[in-house]
């Protein structure tokens, strides 16, 4: 098993009125690693000016800004990129190197470029990148991060509703969308050392390998 340490930085601030009384984020001991997270556990609030020195201010601030954005632009066509039908949501805000790997190709990141099922982000050193999803959750990667959007389903007719990450290394903004809001339970984020079943708030992960 990779050996690693994940530092949950959890921050319970609202998004927006309409995340009122959901309950703390829950840290599963379960697969992967059968491995529990309690002792890893902090509390901050989600202001750069308030986390630890040791997370590195410029990286904070640059994903709590990306975290912020608002809607996208509408993302362009590309014949290149996997039928609308797994598309999850696109890319709002890049600064620096980000690339995604899609359907064994690897791309540059673009505002708009479209995110799918499986694809996976990755930044470098100077990189950060913020994206939206269908449901209006918002994920965001500082530097040296990479991430797999492992499942995402937002039907809501059908009531219908998955979302499912899988974390790597680096640091990374979660703020709930609709998912979040009508199924809690289907959201969850896989790291090295087990599962963080979220309640509907709002996160700042690091994962530090």
């Amino acid at each position: 098993m990779q050996t690693c340490k994940v530092a949950l930085l959890l921050a319970f601030v609202l998004w927006s009125s309409s995340l009122r009384g959901y309950a703390q984020p829950h840290v599963a001991d379960n697969d992967p690693g059968d491995a529990g997270l309690s002792a890893d556990v902090e509390v901050y609030s989600p202001d750069a000016s308030s986390l630890p020195d040791s997370l590195g201010s410029e990286s904070t601030s640059a994903i709590l800004i990306a975290a912020n954005a608002s809607n996208p632009t509408e993302p362009p066509k590309s014949e290149d990129q996997a039928p609308v039908s797994d598309e999850v949501g696109s890319v709002k805000t890049v600064k620096g190197s980000v690339s995604i790997v899609s359907g064994g190709q690897t791309i540059s990141a673009a505002v708009g470029t479209r995110l799918h099922v499986a694809d996976v982000l990755k930044t470098e050193k100077d990189g950060s990148v913020g994206v939206i999803l269908k449901d209006d959750t918002v994920i965001s990667l500082g530097p040296s991060s990479e991430l797999e959007m492992k499942d995402f389903k937002f039907e809501p007719k059908e009531e219908e509703y998955s979302f499912v990450t899988r974390m790597v290394r680096g640091t990374f903004v979660y703020v709930s969308g609709l998912i979040g809001k009508l199924s809690p339970e289907s959201v969850k984020m896989e790291t090295p050392v087990g599962i963080i079943a979220v309640r509907g708030t709002k996160l700042l992960i690091r994962i530090k390998g």
